[in-house]
């Protein structure tokens, strides 16, 4: 349920670094977040108990009343955090000084997105361009071209944002039936405009990150954006944490170095367009995906999709690379490595299924 305590902190710190407040006014803030934190936490726990309950129910009764319950569960659980959070923003609002005051719209915006993007059904739509820059780019902000691109796409975020809220509340509002529907068999998409407006912020976060990248002359931000937004593609194979682990060995010899160092410059060179088919064919199966937010199918039997075709491709690249780190090192050398995907270590997850795929949307 919700943002995760540690990302809600970093935000409201990041408003308090927005409206300049002093130390007294930020322990306040701060009060009143844990306050609002803790109530969200028993929310959130009253909220997994009644679907589980409704899942014990479910298991012996009608589909569609359990869907009905765990949706009554959800609007619900939303619309008193909705209204904690108001509450929140007001308290927070009061404290301001006259000159403070000038800066709330900013803040304002900077809670909303926090709040929002991670609900959006689009990975690249999640990503908080502004907060990117300013934490892997940070030099970039002096660059007065760069702070324009950045307002120009926080306030075309907003207004993308309270335009989708509206309409989640009114399909909160007036389609009590479309969730049920859409499960059980409805032919009719009733997140077409969620999916539209995510979309657009799709766009918007590219059109950004060009226009930024052409400003640092650099296409750097631009693969930190799909990194961000596609962290599972991403993550750190173990074939190449076993080749970090390699380099950083204190018996090696200049021989060994160098085929270390020409086995990572040709790893880069195969690994990242790899990365990138995966990143797009992630992007594609999003841009296609009809199922509800939230929800999460195992597909089992058929051929596998593209996504798929392209994750394991990325996985035959570091199975590659650990044999390649095979015929180099020594046993010995090798022993002093990460445990390898071949070798049995307990707990140790390799996401290849012959025949299924996971689909996740919306987080």
């Amino acid at each position: 349920p919700g943002s995760s305590g540690r990302r809600t902190r970093e935000l409201v710190e990041r408003m308090a670094n927005v409206l300049t407040r002093d130390e007294i006014q930020r322990e306040v803030a701060m009060d009143l977040f844990r306050e609002l934190s803790s109530t969200k936490q028993e929310l959130g726990d009253a909220l997994r108990a009644g679907i589980e309950s409704a899942r014990i129910e479910g298991n012996d009764g009608d589909i569609a009343e359990m869907v009905g319950k765990l949706r009554g569960l959800s609007e619900a659980y939303n619309s008193r955090v909705r209204e904690l959070e108001g509450t929140f923003m007001e308290d927070v609002r009061a404290m301001l000084t006259e000159e403070q005051e000038q800066d709330w719209a900013g803040a304002e915006r900077l809670y909303r997105r926090g709040i929002r993007l991670p609900s959006l059904l689009r990975a690249q739509a999640r990503v908080d361009v502004d907060a990117l820059v300013r934490d892997e780019f940070e030099e970039a902000v002096a660059d007065e071209n760069i702070t324009e691109a950045l307002e120009r796409w926080s306030i075309q975020l907003d207004s993308m944002l309270l335009e989708r809220q509206r309409k989640v509340d009114a399909m909160d509002d007036g389609n009590d039936g479309v969730f049920q529907e859409l499960v059980i068999g409805g032919t009719e998409d009733p997140y077409k405009d969620l999916r539209e407006i995510d979309a657009r912020i799709v766009t918007l976060g590219e059109q950004t990150v060009r226009s930024i990248a052409g400003v640092l002359e650099d296409d750097a931000i631009e693969q930190a954006w799909l990194r961000k937004a596609f962290t599972r593609v991403y993550r750190e194979t173990q074939g190449e944490k076993r080749l970090a682990a390699a380099l950083e060995l204190e018996d090696l010899s200049d021989e060994l170095r160098e085929q270390l160092d020409t086995l990572s410059t040709q790893h880069e060179r195969e690994g990242g367009p790899a990365r990138q088919r995966w990143a797009r064919a992630e992007s594609e199966r999003e841009e296609e995906s009809v199922l509800p937010p939230g929800v999460s199918v195992m597909i089992s039997g058929g051929s596998e999709s593209p996504s798929a075709k392209a994750r394991d491709a990325v996985n035959e690249l570091s199975d590659k690379l650990e044999r390649r780190l095979a015929s180099i090192l020594s046993a010995e050398q090798l022993a002093e490595l990460p445990k390898g995907a071949g070798e049995n270590v307990e707990g140790l997850f390799r996401a290849r299924e012959a025949q299924s795929e996971m689909i996740r949307i919306g987080g």
